[in-house]
């Protein structure tokens, strides 16, 4: 049986003091965006990234997973994970890139099935999370956003970097979705002062054990990059089902991950790092045969159609004023 609490090993994976040793193909994101800020904040990116706009047409991401846009397919073909239950030679590089902290595997593992167009190599690992009062997971389950969600990014062969995927060939990148929640579950702490650019070398794990026990219940659709650029199309896969950190280990993301520069004063703390969910519009989530459907809210099922209506009307104006 797998363990969805994360262990010590995964724990100074993540909460590691960060320290320059050897290069990381994870770039550092630029200053153009924020996610707290007025002038930066996810709401006016598409002043600066085109494709950061809500549009239906660029497929958006993060979405909610709405059971008014639920289908199960129950021919959808199951989800095959190579060796990530394999220990990895050769260390991981975490990095803190601005944006977020960062995780770079090493080669070798690769997902496929799922109803995923392709086969895809396995690259690094994204975290979002929120603050000391409120929750940070990008996409949110009927409504529910998690405390933190770990994004794990895969781009087929021979492409190095997702923005080389996605700027050369269609369906190239593909993202797996981890809801992380908190639970009284604890276990090693580390001191970690996360300083834009600065990384680590670090021991690998087996990354099967970052993942839900149960990856047969999962949510497919298409969707785009969560953060500028905001690139099309990413091929998502949410699990159902969480995995889970103590209330300490949580706390160490919101309150020892900053994004300024390091002779930039005062430090500002990296908080909130998620984008709001975005409109689904046409598009439609498919269910795995095993998920489950959450019970539809009358009442918001009929809000979140009007407001894909009012969406759809609003996108040609936006696109007719951004083109002026």
């Amino acid at each position: 049986m797998v363990d969805t609490a994360v262990d010590k090993k995964v724990l100074s994976v993540i909460l590691v003091t960060l320290m320059f040793t050897k290069v990381s193909p994870i770039g550092v994101s630029t200053r153009d965006f924020c996610y707290t800020e007025r002038w930066c904040e996810p709401g006016v990116w598409f002043k600066t990234f085109l494709y950061c706009i809500n549009a239906v047409q660029l497929y958006p991401s993060p979405v909610n997973v709405n059971p008014d846009y639920l289908v199960r397919n129950m021919s959808m073909t199951p989800l095959m994970l190579v060796n990530f239950d394999t220990l990895q030679p050769g260390p991981w590089i975490l990095k803190n890139i601005r944006n977020t902290v960062a995780l770079n595997f090493g080669p070798g593992m690769q997902v496929m099935g799922g109803n995923f167009p392709k086969v895809y190599e396995t690259l690094y690992a994204l975290f979002r999370w929120g603050s000391a009062v409120s929750n940070g997971s990008e996409h949110t389950y009927n409504n529910r956003r998690y405390p933190m969600e770990m994004q794990i990014f895969h781009v087929v062969h021979p492409y190095p970097d997702v923005l080389i995927a996605l700027y050369s060939e269609a369906k190239s990148v593909a993202a797996l979705s981890i809801f992380i929640d908190v639970s009284v579950t604890h276990c090693l702490d580390l001191l970690c002062m996360c300083v834009v650019g600065n990384q680590v070398a670090v021991s690998p794990v087996v990354l099967r054990n970052l993942l839900p026990e149960d990856i047969s219940k999962f949510y497919r659709y298409e969707g785009a990059m969560t953060f500028p650029d905001c690139l099309p199309i990413v091929s998502w896969l949410i699990f159902e089902e969480p995995i889970y950190i103590s209330q300490k280990q949580y706390k160490r993301f919101f309150s020892e991950v900053y994004y300024h520069e390091p002779d930039e004063e005062p430090p500002k703390l990296l908080v909130k790092n998620f984008r709001p969910v975005t409109t689904l519009g046409f598009r439609i989530l498919e269910v795995s045969p095993n998920a489950t459907i959450p019970p539809k809210d009358s009442v918001s099922g009929l809000s979140a159609n009007v407001l894909a209506v009012l969406s759809a009307c609003l996108v040609s104006l936006l696109m007719k004023w951004m083109s002026y």
